[in-house]
């Protein structure tokens, strides 16, 4: 316990700056059991998909054997629905787990610069009178 003690810094603004990292660390961890939990729920409500299609493809395969493969399978959609709700939570979850963690930088948009004739080149200013007579009808 001592040698935790011994390697933390004792001045105030150094210890807040490793707070606030310890603190960013926490947050991304949260974030990713977040993903990982979402990511299991996904599996659980695709195994039940699964076991669900199973039992029907069973019962046309083989007809109805009896009322309790009936209901049966109204319990393995119902739990199938349960876990694609569960699973659409979690994810939800995570993604606002992954927002609280992501920073975005604001960015302020630059007025294009145009692009000016260069100070050390000459120039010279040449006015052209119009004409006093119109081409067309002289």
């Amino acid at each position: 316990m001592d040698d935790v003690r011994d390697g933390l810094p004792d001045d105030i603004d150094a210890l807040k700056a490793a707070l606030l990292i310890e603190r960013e660390k926490a947050l991304e961890v949260a974030a990713e059991l977040a993903v990982a939990r979402a990511k299991a729920s996904q599996d659980m409500a695709l195994i039940a998909h699964q076991k669900l299609r199973i039992a029907r493809l069973e019962r046309q395969l083989y007809g109805q054997r009896s009322e309790r493969s009936a209901r049966l399978i109204g319990q393995l959609a119902l739990a199938f629905e349960e876990l694609q709700a569960g699973a659409t939570e979690d994810e939800l979850a995570a993604e606002a787990a992954i927002a609280r963690t992501t920073t975005v930088s604001g960015f302020t948009r630059q007025r294009p610069e145009r692009n000016t004739f260069p100070e050390h080149l000459p120039r010279e200013r040449v006015v052209i009178d119009p004409p006093t007579t119109c081409d067309c009808c002289g």
